[in-house]
């Protein structure tokens, strides 16, 4: 971050290059910056059968048990990320194509479904899971058009975004006197479509600047088999308090990614 707003700072406070003395946008070029991207994930193919989640409670309490999961999207918060790049453009007249690769280090996305845990319930059967998305990269065609003096172009970019995706199934099957859990980790590496448009200004001959928003739309696929189990189901009438879990799972989620970036680029 610290280097972006150097550039950014030294570009403002430099001599402006006048029209005649800035090359085309033609030529190798690498960059860095840093961006901020928010997530979500909807379930766009959910089987989950055979399933059993239940609890009872020898003291006629109301045990908590949860055997379904949430309907619309889940927003994961706000990760910032940092990222270099490295391309090639050809202009051709106000016409500039290119193409464009990037690696992205940052922290991943994390989703909780359902958003609820056992709270105060001393019996409790819950399953749930926990996903995670993680963004790796993207390769992309630019396809931009620059203004008469050279100085700043506008573009679109469209693509390939790559990101790894791991989901915790999990069982979690409780009682005064006993706890049992169970995981299921599936993680997978993701393909999808990148689109994406911004602008950039040459501060000098070989500095740009650029600021851009991209989406990447990525479906990830799993299945999962959990079981927990705590006490003794042996009611009615329940004589002890008990809990069971037991979920096999087949789904596929989409993840979407909105990503707003900023990154300081040297034309060689």
């Amino acid at each position: 971050m610290r280097i972006v707003v150097t550039a950014l700072l030294l570009a403002l406070g430099a001599t402006a290059a006048s029209a005649e003395d800035l090359t085309d946008w033609t030529g190798f070029y690498a960059g860095l910056g840093i961006g901020v991207s928010q997530a979500r994930v909807v379930n766009t193919y959910v089987d989950t059968s055979p399933s059993n989640v239940m609890a009872a409670s020898d003291t006629g309490d109301n045990p908590f048990l949860l055997g379904e999961f949430s309907d619309p999207p889940l927003t994961a918060h706000p990760i910032t990320g940092r990222h270099v790049l490295a391309g090639y453009l050809v202009q051709q007249g106000p016409l500039v194509v290119g193409v464009e690769a990037d690696a992205v280090f940052g922290g991943p996305s994390t989703f909780f479904d359902p958003i609820i845990d056992c709270g105060d319930y001393e019996v409790c059967a819950l399953a749930g899971a926990r996903k995670q998305l993680q963004p790796l990269g993207h390769l992309r065609a630019i396809i931009g058009g620059v203004t008469p003096d050279q100085r700043l172009m506008g573009f679109a970019a469209v693509g390939i975004a790559a990101a790894k995706a791991t989901n915790d199934f999990f069982a979690l099957a409780l009682t005064r006197d006993d706890v049992d859990e169970d995981h299921d980790v599936s993680t997978a590496t993701l393909f999808g479509p990148s689109v994406g448009m911004g602008i950039e200004v040459k501060a000098t001959d070989h500095l740009r600047l650029r600021a851009e928003g991209i989406v990447d739309i990525m479906n990830f696929a799993y299945s999962s088999n959990v079981y927990a189990e705590a006490g003794t189901l042996t009611g009615p009438p329940f004589l002890t308090d008990a809990a069971i879990v037991d979920v096999e799972s087949s789904n596929v989620v989409r993840f979407t990614n909105l990503i707003a970036r900023l990154s300081a680029i040297w034309q060689f």
